[in-house]
């Protein structure tokens, strides 16, 4: 997001880390704003914990632990917004917080974030894809022997980020993992919940 992010719990940091690694997203901002609606005829005023923006719809997001998710008046709410928020451009979902810290996903989104703080050069990007297109991958342990460069774990990070390379997230981040190119064509295979 090129900015500081405010985050209420571990919870929260976590979804936007993870946010923050998901190229389909484009934007998210915490505590974007205030819902007043009208239930059992008692006014009630709530702060969805986030906003994402995605390519082709947006999301408001309310963050539960497992225990708080299954609280009757937090189910309550997520049916009507649910199912109100539709007609006014936005979606509605309660997450479990729990989703969150499964791994090695987190791990990878931690790793990624490190070392992939920095923009690549459009040559840099057009050499990884020249490679990649005689390769069509390239293992994590080939980066980190320096395939690319001094700087080829930090450039391989930063093109995952952009969305440019893929690997699947969802699996440890060992040596034979491999990267590829995603191409014009191709979808990147980005985690969803």
């Amino acid at each position: 997001m090129c900015r500081m992010i405010q985050w209420e719990s571990c919870n929260e940091l976590n979804a936007y880390r993870l946010l923050d690694t998901n190229s389909d997203v484009i934007a998210f901002y915490e505590q974007p704003l205030v819902i007043r609606y009208i239930q059992n005829d008692i006014p009630h005023l709530h702060y969805p914990d986030t906003l994402v923006q995605w390519k082709d719809y947006q999301e408001l997001w309310e963050i539960k632990t497992a225990s708080e998710a299954v609280k009757q008046e937090n189910i309550q709410r997520t049916r009507l917004l649910e199912s109100a928020l539709p007609n006014l451009g936005y979606r509605y979902r309660l997450l479990i917080a729990e989703e969150f810290t499964r791994e090695p996903r987190l791990s990878n989104a931690l790793t990624l974030l490190k070392f992939g703080r920095n923009p690549a050069s459009r040559l840099a990007e057009e050499q990884v894809r020249q490679i990649l297109e005689i390769t069509h991958s390239i293992t994590w342990n080939s980066i980190l022997k320096g395939a690319l460069g001094p700087q080829g774990r930090q450039l391989i990070c930063r093109l995952v980020l952009e969305g440019v390379l893929r690997f699947d997230i969802e699996q440890p981040l060992i040596n034979e993992t491999c990267f590829t190119w995603v191409g014009v064509n191709n979808q990147v295979a980005t985690w969803r919940l």
